[in-house]
């Protein structure tokens, strides 16, 4: 279904939300594995600790307790390779919190599923669901067991994980794609949708236009048999006219009479 999987990762979403499911996920057990400007493996990070700092920079500093620029966190992870077991690292950027808002903004429309940008509290809450819908997803992803979810319809069981308070949790590329379809899955849909409809039109299109064609092909061979017949009929009505013709007229040629002359005989002498 167009769109489907936005829309699957949002209903589990709600599902977590609704049932406390991502309680068990702390948010000091949540880690991040940076890379350098080549992509290689720098180091590994806790988001906490990360956040803290940004939120340090946000602390008042002067005299008159006025508060400076606020800050907060871009992770950008980079793109898992085709065939590859490795997860993506990522890119940790601690920026202003307008910048940070004019880049959420347009990466609503780019639709880049492999950023998060965190700007309150609240956004680690986000994060922590998301966590805990990836691991729902990966027990309900063996078609074997209860088939893909994106195909479920309702009534389906799914199996839900046990999570320990002592677990820690990589942050990916796949929570990071689950983080953007829980905030924009209807745009996601109405994209989705569009582009779905955008194809229909196209496939109809193509198959008027053959249906022209093969319309165009047969109105053709149609008008070349009647113009065959209609020569074949002509052809019929000349030979029949000079038949007709050739025995109505007289003979213009002359008739030679043959007349037999009898024999004579010579009579013998003695």
């Amino acid at each position: 279904f167009p769109g489907g999987d936005g829309l699957i990762a949002r209903m589990v979403y709600d599902i977590v939300k609704k049932r406390n499911l991502h309680n068990p996920v702390s948010k000091d057990k949540i880690i991040l594995t940076e890379h350098t400007g080549d992509g290689n493996f720098e180091r590994v990070t806790f988001l906490e600790k990360a956040w803290q700092q940004a939120r340090f920079k946000s602390l008042p500093s002067n005299e008159n307790g006025q508060s400076q620029k606020g800050y907060g966190l871009e992770l950008t992870f980079s793109k898992k390779e085709a065939n590859s077991s490795v997860q993506p690292h990522v890119t940790l950027r601690i920026l202003p919190l307008e910048e940070i808002a004019l880049l959420e903004a347009t990466n609503e429309h780019h639709q880049n599923t492999n950023q998060i940008f965190i700007s309150k509290e609240k956004d680690i809450k986000k994060i922590r669901m998301a966590i805990v819908v990836r691991e729902i997803l990966k027990l309900n992803r063996n078609k074997h067991i209860f088939g893909y979810l994106n195909e479920f319809g309702p009534g389906t069981k799914f199996i839900l994980p046990v999570i320990k308070e002592t677990r820690h949790f990589l942050l990916d590329a796949e929570v990071a794609t689950i983080f953007y379809q829980t905030k924009y899955y209807y745009q996601i849909l109405e994209k989705s949708l569009r582009k779905s409809f955008r194809l229909i039109e196209e496939e109809l299109e193509k198959e008027s236009l053959k249906a022209k064609v093969r319309t165009s092909a047969v109105q053709r061979a149609a008008a070349q048999r009647a113009a065959a017949q209609r020569a074949a009929a002509a052809k019929a009505a000349i030979r029949e006219r000079n038949f007709t013709e050739k025995v109505k007229k007289p003979s213009s040629q002359t008739t030679k009479k043959v007349i037999k002359t009898p024999k004579t005989t010579v009579p013998k002498t003695p």
